[in-house]
C-alpha cells in the first residue's frame, strides 16, 4: 500500500482549518451537501463546510481544535468519513482509495454482518 496524503492543514494551537479532498458514488449537489453537513453538525457537534467541485467530487473544510492529524482528532475524523461514506459513498479521500483509511480499513478487517463464516 502508498502512503496516504493527508488533508491541508493550516492554523495554530487551538484553531486549525483542514481540507480534505472527497470522491464519491452518489451523486451530489451543492443542496445535499448541506442536507450533510447539518446531519454531521447534529451528529457529532463537529462543524464542516462541503464545496460541491464535480457531480462526484467535493472539498471537505473543518475548524478544530486539535490538530486533525493528532491521536485525540481521530474519534471526531473517523465519525465524520464515515457519515460521509454512508450518505455518499465516498471512493477516495484526498486522492487515496477510501480503503487505506483507518475506519474502512478496521471496518473491512472485521467484517461486516454477515460475513461470519459461522452461518
Amino acid at each position: 500500500m502508498s502512503s496516504i496524503r493527508p488533508p491541508e492543514v493550516e492554523g495554530e494551537t487551538g484553531r486549525w482549518s483542514a481540507r480534505w479532498q472527497l470522491a464519491t458514488v452518489r451523486l451530489l449537489t451543492q443542496e445535499n451537501l448541506h442536507a450533510a453537513e447539518a446531519e454531521i453538525f447534529s451528529a457529532t457537534g463537529f462543524e464542516v463546510h462541503l464545496t460541491l467541485l464535480t457531480d462526484r467530487g467535493a472539498r471537505l473544510e473543518t475548524v478544530t481544535a486539535v490538530h486533525p492529524l493528532e491521536v485525540e482528532a481521530w474519534l471526531a475524523i473517523d465519525s465524520l468519513l464515515l457519515i460521509l461514506d454512508r450518505i455518499f459513498g465516498l471512493t477516495t479521500v484526498n486522492d487515496c482509495p477510501r480503503d487505506w483509511w483507518r475506519p474502512f480499513r478496521y471496518r473491512n478487517a472485521l467484517g461486516s454482518p454477515g460475513d461470519s463464516d459461522l452461518e
